[in-house]
C-alpha cells in the first residue's frame, strides 16, 4: 500500500471509497470491500480517500475518542489490500464546494471511475450535499457512485458512536460484534507498582492516551498478544483503587501463562473479549489476591472454551 498526505495526481483508472472510516467496522467494510471486489475484476487501483483526523475535530475542535488510532488504521488497511491510502489533512478540502470537490478531487487527483460511500456520506463545503448530489454531480465524468446501504445489528445501523458507547458501557461483546473482529489497542508497557509481584500476579501495565475511546471501568477476559504470539489473559481497566486510588485510568493485564521476561518498553496488543465485572475496592490484599485468582480461572474458562 502507498500512503499519500498530499494530493497527489493518480496515474491510471482507480475504484475510490470515501469516508473517514472511524473503527473500520462492518459497516465501513462493505463500503471497502465492494471496492476491492470491483476494483480487481476490472484490474484498476483500490483507493481510500480519507482524513487523518476526525471532520468535526477540525470544524469544531472537538476532542477525539479513537477507536483505532490512525497508525494502527494504516496497518489495517494495508492488510485488507488497499493499494493506495490518501490520508490528508481535512483542512485541505473543508472549503471545496461540492462541484469542485469532484472535479478537483475526485477527477482531476484520484482519476476515479468508480466511487462507493456509505448511505449517509456527506461532502462539500459545510457538508451540504449528501449521495444524490454526489451522482448527480459525478455522472457528467462517466464516474459511477456505489452507494452502500446501511449495515443493521439489533435493527440499528452499526456506526462508530454506537460502538463507543458499547465500550464506554462495557458491553464488549456487542462492540466486537459491530466492529467484525476484538476491540484492542497496543501501547507501550510502563512500569508500575510492582504490587502484583509481590502477590504472584505480576501484570503488564499500559497508560492510555487522552485521544483514545476508555472502556468502562472492571475486569475483562483477553488476549495479550505478546510478540506476535497469543495468550489468555485477564485485564483490569480502571485505577486500581485498593492499591493506588490517585492513579490515572490505565489498563493492567495478568497473563499467567507469561514468563519469557520484561516487556517494558515493549508495544503489546491487548484484546477485550468479555466484560467479568466492575472493578471494586477490596477491603484487604488477601481479598484482592483471592478475586483476581476468581477472574483467572473464569477467563480461561471462557476464553479457552472460545478459542
Amino acid at each position: 500500500m502507498q500512503k499519500y498526505e498530499n494530493l497527489e495526481k493518480l496515474k491510471g483508472k482507480a475504484c475510490v471509497a470515501l469516508g473517514f472510516f472511524d473503527g473500520l467496522h462492518i459497516g465501513h467494510m462493505a463500503v471497502i470491500s465492494q471496492m476491492l471486489n470491483l476494483a480487481k475484476n476490472e484490474k484498476i487501483s483500490s483507493v481510500v480517500f480519507t482524513f487523518d483526523a476526525p471532520p468535526k475535530s477540525t470544524l469544531h475542535g472537538s476532542s477525539v475518542q479513537y477507536l483505532v488510532l490512525p497508525e494502527e488504521k494504516e496497518k489495517l488497511f494495508s492488510k485488507i489490500g488497499i493499494d493506495i491510502l490518501h490520508s490528508v489533512p481535512f483542512s485541505l478540502v473543508m472549503n471545496l464546494e461540492a462541484d469542485e470537490f469532484v472535479k478537483k478531487i475526485l477527477v482531476e487527483t484520484l482519476n476515479a471511475k468508480h466511487i462507493f460511500c456509505g448511505f449517509n456520506y456527506h461532502f462539500g463545503k459545510g457538508g451540504n450535499c449528501g449521495v444524490e448530489k454526489l451522482k448527480e454531480l459525478c455522472k457528467p465524468y462517466g464516474i459511477v457512485v456505489h452507494v452502500i446501504s446501511a449495515v443493521l445489528c439489533d435493527g440499528e445501523p452499526v456506526s462508530s458512536t454506537r460502538i463507543r458507547e458499547l465500550i464506554k458501557s462495557g458491553n464488549i461483546n456487542l462492540a466486537n460484534k459491530m466492529l467484525g473482529r476484538k476491540f484492542s489497542y497496543k501501547f507501550p508497557v510502563v512500569r508500575g507498582l510492582m504490587f502484583g509481584r509481590k502477590i504472584l500476579t505480576p501484570t503488564i501495565n499500559q497508560n492510555f492516551p487522552p485521544n483514545f475511546v476508555t472502556a468502562r471501568f472492571g475486569v475483562y477476559a483477553s488476549w495479550a498478544i505478546i510478540e506476535d504470539k497469543a495468550f489468555w489473559s485477564v485485564t483490569n481497566i480502571g485505577v486500581g483503587p485498593t492499591v493506588n486510588a490517585n492513579a490515572k485510568p490505565h489498563s493492567e493485564t495478568f497473563a499467567p501463562e507469561y514468563s519469557d521476561g520484561e516487556l517494558y518498553d515493549k508495544v503489546v496488543e491487548i484484546k477485550l473479549c468479555e466484560f467479568l465485572r466492575d472493578e471494586q475496592k477490596f477491603k484487604t490484599i488477601q481479598e484482592l489476591k483471592e478475586h483476581i485468582i476468581l477472574d483467572k480461572e473464569k477467563a480461561k474458562s471462557i476464553l479457552l472454551a472460545n478459542h
